[in-house]
């Protein structure tokens, strides 16, 4: 049995949003009720899985993701690579912070979450758009990751945002 090619080549699309379903359904379901009345405690659990955005240093390894048939240049591989590891060590700096109750530790999380974001917005965007040319081009490694990893990540800074701007007083309280 074969597949329609249009469905092929929108599979990555179907799994990210799938992704983006469960991750939102696992923090509202699991993650929420366990840290809603600790606006550090919040942060710092939704800021860990960031700790592993060094794994976008892959796009330095063609081998492991082989996304150059796509027409990205090494330079910009390099700027997605370099953009997700300042954002790891972003987020490990805001962590650390928080956890430590260092004076701004709020605005480092801001500024991890901006920079963050910012990286998605160049980078991400732009791998989903061109997979769909080629949806097998980023070899399996690179599919976990946009499609598990990178949906994950994206939830993660929606509700870090969430959280920065609530008003509510329970998700506001320290420990």
């Amino acid at each position: 049995m074969t597949l329609d090619p249009l469905i092929v080549s929108n599979l990555h699309v179907v799994s990210a949003a799938l992704a983006i379903i469960s991750w939102t359904t696992i923090y509202f379901v699991f993650v929420r009720p366990a840290v809603a009345h600790d606006r550090d405690l919040h942060l710092k659990v939704l800021i860990a899985p960031h700790l592993f955005r060094y794994l976008g240093l892959i796009t330095f390894f063609p081998v492991l993701f082989p996304v150059q048939s796509l027409g990205f240049s090494p330079e910009y591989l390099a700027q997605i690579g370099l953009g997700d590891a300042i954002s790891g060590v972003l987020a490990l700096i805001a962590l650390i912070a928080l956890d430590v109750r260092m004076p701004g530790a709020v605005l480092l999380v801001w500024i991890f979450n901006i920079v963050g974001m910012a990286d998605f917005a160049n980078a991400g965007l732009s791998m989903m758009g061109k997979l769909s040319a080629d949806p097998s081009s980023v070899g399996p490694l690179g599919w976990v990751l946009l499609t598990l990893y990178l949906p994950m990540l994206t939830v993660s800074h929606f509700v870090i945002f969430w959280v920065l701007l609530s008003r509510d007083s329970a998700s506001a309280k320290p420990a």
